[in-house]
């Protein structure tokens, strides 16, 4: 949360001249504040919000639940990233084994969770990422509306990537548990899991997934 909450506390107790590069440089904020300072900044920013300023304490815990489901996403995305690639690299060679080539089923199944979860994986990631440039350098011009604009295209997505993320989580979970090393298994090996386990239900993954374009922050 540090990237999220460090803009918020040096706006309202520090300076210009005040940098926050860790946890001891907030105590220092806290513990020798400029208190007229503070609250006049805190006047100013419920002004901004368009709310009173003893109502700043509820706003700043809706602010803490939107930031701590962005750092949910990507602490649940990060992990499933190599996995997918090596994944991805199984399918890979399994699509250019010359003996499984003449197997039509199997190749078509490949094709299948290759492209669903390449999909799924690139459309997650471009929302979180979104998500994380949008808000970077809210505090720099906050608003009311556009501080409810932020909230309200990251809570429309919360179910959307949540199940996803869930989804694939299952999936290659799985996968990693049966090949936790790339080298382990062979061709043949990888080949079943994918037809017995890998295969059924990946599907429901874009049924979750409504497709859609990314909304706007700015719009």
């Amino acid at each position: 949360m540090k990237s999220f909450t460090r803009p918020l506390i040096s706006q309202i107790y520090g300076s210009d001249q005040v940098e926050i590069q860790d946890f001891g440089d907030v105590v220092k904020l806290f513990r020798d504040p400029d208190i007229s300072k503070a609250l006049e900044k805190l006047r100013i920013m419920a002004d901004k919000l368009e709310i009173k300023p003893e109502e700043i304490p509820k706003f700043m815990e809706d602010y803490g639940d939107i930031f701590l489901s962005l750092s949910y996403y990507r602490q649940c995305l990060d992990p499933l990233v190599p996995i997918i690639a090596g994944f991805l690299f199984a399918v890979d060679d399994i699509k250019g084994n010359f003996q499984m080539k003449s197997d039509i089923r199997l190749m078509e199944t490949c094709e299948m969770l290759e492209s669903i979860i390449s999909e799924r994986l690139s459309g997650i990631t471009g929302r979180v990422e979104n998500f994380e440039r949008s808000t970077a350098h809210m505090w720099d011009e906050i608003s009311a509306a556009r501080f409810r604009q932020i909230e309200r295209v990251i809570s429309s997505y919360h179910t959307n990537i949540g199940g996803v993320l869930c989804a694939l989580s299952v999936k290659l979970d799985a996968w990693h548990k049966m090949f936790p090393d790339p080298t382990l298994g062979g061709p043949a090996r990888k080949a079943e899991f994918i037809i017995t386990e890998m295969r059924q239900g990946i599907t429901s993954i874009e049924q979750v997934d409504h497709e859609g374009s990314l909304l706007s922050f700015d719009s």
